[in-house]
């Protein structure tokens, strides 16, 4: 049951190769359409939360 364990400094590297890769635009699409539609709900919610009028007894 040994595991091979990795350095400090080897993980800091490979962290560093993940972070400089170039995101797949796939991805960004992707985001970009889950921000439309929050952007959309949202103004729908804007909306909706006028007050009803005050009427005068």
């Amino acid at each position: 049951m040994t595991e091979k364990r990795k350095s400090i400094r080897l993980l800091a590297e490979e962290l560093k190769a993940i972070r400089r890769r170039p995101i797949a635009r796939e991805s960004i699409d992707k985001f970009n359409k889950i921000m439309e539609e929050e952007e959309k709900f949202n103004n729908l919610n804007e909306k909706k939360i006028a007050r009803p009028l005050e009427k005068e007894l």
